[in-house]
Protein backbone atom coordinates (compact mmCIF):
# COMPACT_ATOMS: atom_id res chain seq x y z
CA UNK A 1 0.00 0.00 0.00
CA UNK A 2 2.79 2.44 0.86
CA UNK A 3 4.47 1.69 -2.49
CA UNK A 4 1.29 2.70 -4.33
CA UNK A 5 1.16 5.97 -2.46
CA UNK A 6 4.82 6.75 -3.10
CA UNK A 7 4.58 5.82 -6.78
CA UNK A 8 1.52 8.00 -7.32
CA UNK A 9 3.06 10.94 -5.48
CA UNK A 10 6.30 10.46 -7.43
CA UNK A 11 4.51 10.63 -10.78
CA UNK A 12 2.44 13.60 -9.71
CA UNK A 13 5.39 15.58 -8.40
CA UNK A 14 7.61 14.76 -11.41
CA UNK A 15 4.93 15.76 -13.88
CA UNK A 16 4.10 18.89 -11.90
CA UNK A 17 7.74 19.89 -12.05
CA UNK A 18 7.77 19.37 -15.83
CA UNK A 19 10.05 16.36 -15.57
CA UNK A 20 8.45 14.16 -18.23
CA UNK A 21 11.72 13.68 -20.11
CA UNK A 22 13.93 12.85 -17.13
CA UNK A 23 15.68 9.49 -17.02
CA UNK A 24 13.79 7.03 -14.89
CA UNK A 25 10.29 8.41 -15.60
CA UNK A 26 9.33 5.32 -17.58
CA UNK A 27 10.46 3.10 -14.72
CA UNK A 28 8.45 5.24 -12.28
CA UNK A 29 5.35 4.99 -14.51
CA UNK A 30 5.68 1.19 -14.62
CA UNK A 31 6.05 1.05 -10.83
CA UNK A 32 2.94 3.18 -10.42
CA UNK A 33 0.94 0.97 -12.81
CA UNK A 34 1.97 -2.14 -10.88
CA UNK A 35 1.17 -0.46 -7.57
CA UNK A 36 -2.27 0.55 -8.85
CA UNK A 37 -3.01 -3.05 -9.82
CA UNK A 38 -1.95 -4.21 -6.33
CA UNK A 39 -3.60 -1.51 -4.28
CA UNK A 40 -7.11 -1.37 -5.70
CA UNK A 41 -7.05 2.36 -6.37
CA UNK A 42 -4.92 3.64 -3.50
CA UNK A 43 -2.48 5.16 -6.01
CA UNK A 44 -5.28 7.16 -7.61
CA UNK A 45 -6.49 8.32 -4.21
CA UNK A 46 -2.99 9.50 -3.36
CA UNK A 47 -2.52 11.20 -6.73
CA UNK A 48 -5.91 12.92 -6.43
CA UNK A 49 -5.10 14.15 -2.91
CA UNK A 50 -1.73 15.50 -4.06
CA UNK A 51 -3.32 17.17 -7.09
CA UNK A 52 -6.08 18.79 -5.02
CA UNK A 53 -3.54 20.15 -2.55
CA UNK A 54 -1.09 21.45 -5.17
CA UNK A 55 -3.28 22.97 -7.90
CA UNK A 56 -4.25 26.60 -7.34
CA UNK A 57 -7.49 28.28 -8.40
CA UNK A 58 -7.63 29.92 -11.82
CA UNK A 59 -8.43 33.65 -11.50
CA UNK A 60 -10.95 35.52 -13.66
CA UNK A 61 -11.75 39.19 -14.06
CA UNK A 62 -14.88 40.45 -12.35
CA UNK A 63 -17.98 39.88 -14.51
CA UNK A 64 -15.97 37.95 -17.13
CA UNK A 65 -15.83 34.33 -18.24
CA UNK A 66 -12.80 34.84 -20.50
CA UNK A 67 -9.52 33.14 -19.58
CA UNK A 68 -6.82 35.82 -19.40
CA UNK A 69 -4.04 33.49 -20.52
CA UNK A 70 -1.13 35.92 -20.80
CA UNK A 71 -2.26 38.89 -18.70
CA UNK A 72 0.18 39.17 -15.75
CA UNK A 73 -2.66 40.54 -13.61
CA UNK A 74 -4.20 37.04 -13.67
CA UNK A 75 -1.03 34.98 -13.17
CA UNK A 76 -0.80 32.34 -10.46
CA UNK A 77 2.28 32.67 -8.28
CA UNK A 78 4.01 34.62 -11.07
CA UNK A 79 3.22 32.11 -13.85
CA UNK A 80 0.88 33.13 -16.67
CA UNK A 81 -2.22 30.96 -16.99
CA UNK A 82 -1.30 29.50 -20.39
CA UNK A 83 2.04 28.18 -19.08
CA UNK A 84 0.49 27.04 -15.81
CA UNK A 85 -2.23 25.08 -17.62
CA UNK A 86 0.01 23.55 -20.31
CA UNK A 87 3.07 22.77 -18.19
CA UNK A 88 1.54 21.84 -14.85
CA UNK A 89 -2.23 21.39 -14.66
CA UNK A 90 -2.81 19.43 -17.88
CA UNK A 91 0.10 16.97 -17.47
CA UNK A 92 -0.85 16.34 -13.83
CA UNK A 93 -4.52 15.79 -14.73
CA UNK A 94 -3.66 13.42 -17.57
CA UNK A 95 -1.35 11.36 -15.33
CA UNK A 96 -3.79 11.26 -12.42
CA UNK A 97 -6.65 10.19 -14.70
CA UNK A 98 -4.47 7.39 -16.08
CA UNK A 99 -4.44 6.01 -12.52
CA UNK A 100 -8.15 6.63 -12.03
CA UNK A 101 -10.97 4.14 -12.36
CA UNK A 102 -13.09 4.90 -15.46
CA UNK A 103 -15.94 6.35 -13.39
CA UNK A 104 -13.81 9.05 -11.73
CA UNK A 105 -14.20 12.64 -12.90
CA UNK A 106 -12.49 15.95 -12.43
CA UNK A 107 -14.79 18.65 -11.04
CA UNK A 108 -14.35 22.08 -12.58
CA UNK A 109 -16.19 24.55 -10.33
CA UNK A 110 -16.84 28.13 -11.34
CA UNK A 111 -17.13 30.75 -8.61
CA UNK A 112 -18.22 34.40 -8.49
CA UNK A 113 -17.94 37.25 -6.03
CA UNK A 114 -20.99 38.50 -4.14
CA UNK A 115 -21.21 41.45 -6.53
CA UNK A 116 -24.51 41.24 -8.36
CA UNK A 117 -27.28 38.68 -7.87
CA UNK A 118 -27.22 34.92 -8.20
CA UNK A 119 -29.88 34.99 -10.93
CA UNK A 120 -29.96 37.20 -14.04
CA UNK A 121 -31.10 40.76 -13.46
CA UNK A 122 -31.23 43.45 -16.14
CA UNK A 123 -28.07 43.27 -18.26
CA UNK A 124 -26.24 41.16 -15.63
CA UNK A 125 -26.29 37.44 -16.46
CA UNK A 126 -26.23 36.43 -12.80
CA UNK A 127 -23.54 34.78 -10.69
CA UNK A 128 -24.78 31.24 -11.35
CA UNK A 129 -24.60 31.65 -15.15
CA UNK A 130 -21.29 33.54 -14.89
CA UNK A 131 -19.67 30.87 -12.73
CA UNK A 132 -20.91 28.15 -15.10
CA UNK A 133 -19.48 30.03 -18.08
CA UNK A 134 -16.11 30.30 -16.28
CA UNK A 135 -16.02 26.55 -15.59
CA UNK A 136 -17.01 25.82 -19.20
CA UNK A 137 -14.21 28.10 -20.47
CA UNK A 138 -11.68 26.06 -18.47
CA UNK A 139 -13.14 22.76 -19.73
CA UNK A 140 -12.97 24.03 -23.31
CA UNK A 141 -9.33 25.03 -22.82
CA UNK A 142 -8.38 21.69 -21.21
CA UNK A 143 -10.02 19.63 -23.96
CA UNK A 144 -8.55 21.76 -26.77
CA UNK A 145 -5.01 21.58 -25.37
CA UNK A 146 -4.77 17.98 -24.17
CA UNK A 147 -5.90 14.39 -24.59
CA UNK A 148 -8.51 14.88 -21.84
CA UNK A 149 -12.07 13.89 -22.75
CA UNK A 150 -14.94 16.21 -21.90
CA UNK A 151 -16.94 13.38 -20.31
CA UNK A 152 -14.26 13.09 -17.59
CA UNK A 153 -14.72 16.78 -16.69
CA UNK A 154 -17.77 17.77 -14.64
CA UNK A 155 -18.87 21.43 -14.65
CA UNK A 156 -20.31 22.88 -11.43
CA UNK A 157 -21.66 26.43 -11.07
CA UNK A 158 -21.24 27.59 -7.47
CA UNK A 159 -22.16 31.22 -8.04
CA UNK A 160 -21.12 33.23 -4.98
CA UNK A 161 -21.98 30.44 -2.50
CA UNK A 162 -18.38 29.45 -1.70
CA UNK A 163 -16.18 32.51 -1.13
CA UNK A 164 -12.55 31.98 -0.22
CA UNK A 165 -11.95 31.72 3.55
CA UNK A 166 -10.98 34.97 5.25
CA UNK A 167 -11.89 36.97 2.12
CA UNK A 168 -14.62 39.56 1.64
CA UNK A 169 -17.36 37.72 -0.32
CA UNK A 170 -17.50 40.69 -2.75
CA UNK A 171 -13.73 40.62 -3.41
CA UNK A 172 -12.52 39.96 -6.95
CA UNK A 173 -10.37 37.08 -5.59
CA UNK A 174 -13.61 35.06 -5.51
CA UNK A 175 -13.89 35.30 -9.32
CA UNK A 176 -12.19 31.97 -9.99
CA UNK A 177 -12.38 28.36 -11.10
CA UNK A 178 -11.22 25.47 -8.95
CA UNK A 179 -10.19 22.08 -10.32
CA UNK A 180 -10.57 19.06 -8.04
CA UNK A 181 -10.10 15.34 -8.56
CA UNK A 182 -13.12 13.36 -7.25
Amino acid sequence: MKAAYLAAIGIFMAVSAGAQGLPGMDKLKKKAAAAVAESGGLAYTAAAAAFNKAVKDIPFANNSSELSLSDPKFSVEGVNLDDLMKKTVIPALVKALELAPADKQVTITGHASKKGTEEASGSFQGNIALSKARAEAVVKYLVANSSLKEERLKVVAAGSSAPLPDTDPAADKNCRVSIKMD
